[in-house]
């Protein structure tokens, strides 16, 4: 099954943005969309989806701060099924 029928199957629409989408894919409770910003070297989170949009939108985690570092500094996009194990998990 591909992204698009499975983000389908649950209700989420393609273009309702891409947190919306990866928490139809991947079943977690929370999604998160984050940019780099250069001038100050942090992550900043943009779009969110699920149970703790609200309070995520709108951090900036500093650079080695989080588990997007991992994704930052791999090139490599990042499935974790259980962050809840992993020490660089932060909680927003």
């Amino acid at each position: 099954m591909n992204a698009k029928s499975a983000a389908s199957e649950k209700g989420v629409s393609c273009h309702s943005g891409p947190a919306q989408l990866a928490l139809a894919i991947t079943g977690a409770s929370t999604a998160l969309t984050l940019l780099y910003r250069p001038d100050t070297d942090e992550l900043e989170i943009v779009a969110a989806a699920g149970e703790h949009q609200d309070a995520a939108l709108g951090v900036h985690l500093p650079r080695g701060q989080g588990l997007a570092w991992r994704v930052v500094q791999s090139g490599q996009a990042t499935l974790i099924s259980r962050t809840d194990h992993d020490p660089q998990t932060v909680y927003v």
